[in-house]
């Protein structure tokens, strides 16, 4: 929502900031010691090292809700086994409303880990060369060359993020494109005409059970 804010997570990261400009970080344990240290109470701070491929495990479910794109506040909750969708298409209205869509979730998730970016092994094997030459100019120390060479090797063979080819690519608009303020008072027409539109949210469709 346009207005909301989030100090709290600026401020911390904003400590973060100030506090590394003066310490060194040749590996990723040092970063994660020096975020540590850098403010109060202490962070807890940890490495992703893998994720689940939710896409691929929801993707029988892409699309089920209708009327999605209409509500600006969700609330999920779950009672009695039963998983409650509660929507409001403003937060000033006064009521949630719900829907029960537990039967649409998979029986089966059968998560598997994001397969390991096959760019990685040549990105690495380049980082791989350059370490001699960051040995030598004095940044990183033998110690520290090896903690690269071990971390790179892991990364070239356990799961890590999606290929950056399968990312969806950005695509301008006919609207970024116009240099224009036109646009502005039929967009501001359009943004009255859905804050007086009531939204309704429907599942299409059952549950289709993803045991193999």
């Amino acid at each position: 929502m346009v207005g909301h804010t989030h100090e709290d997570i600026d401020q911390v990261f904003s400590r973060i900031s100030t506090h590394m400009r003066h310490v060194d970080a040749p590996t990723l344990p040092a970063l994660l010691h020096g975020i540590t240290e850098s403010t109060t109470p202490t962070p807890e701070v940890l490495e992703v090292k893998g994720i689940y491929d939710y896409k691929s495990c929801f993707e029988d479910v892409r699309g089920m809700i209708e009327g999605i794109s209409g509500p600006h506040q969700f609330m999920l909750k779950e009672k009695n086994g039963k998983v409650i969708l509660h929507y409001k298409d403003w937060p000033t209205d006064a009521v949630y409303k719900t829907l029960d869509f537990s039967d649409r979730i998979p029986d089966d998730l059968n998560l598997m880990q994001v397969a390991v970016n096959p760019k990685m092994e040549v990105e690495s094997g380049k980082m791989r060369n350059d370490l001699p030459k960051w040995n030598q100019s004095g940044r990183l120390s033998e110690e520290n060359v090896e903690w690269w060479n071990e971390y790179l090797f892991i990364q070239e063979h356990e799961p890590n993020l999606p290929p950056v080819h399968q990312l969806p690519c950005y695509t301008e608009t006919e609207q970024s494109r116009n240099s224009g303020a036109e646009h502005l008072v039929d967009a501001i027409s359009a943004s009255v005409e859905r804050h007086k539109k009531q939204s309704v949210l429907r599942v299409k469709g059952k549950r289709r059970s993803r045991i193999s």
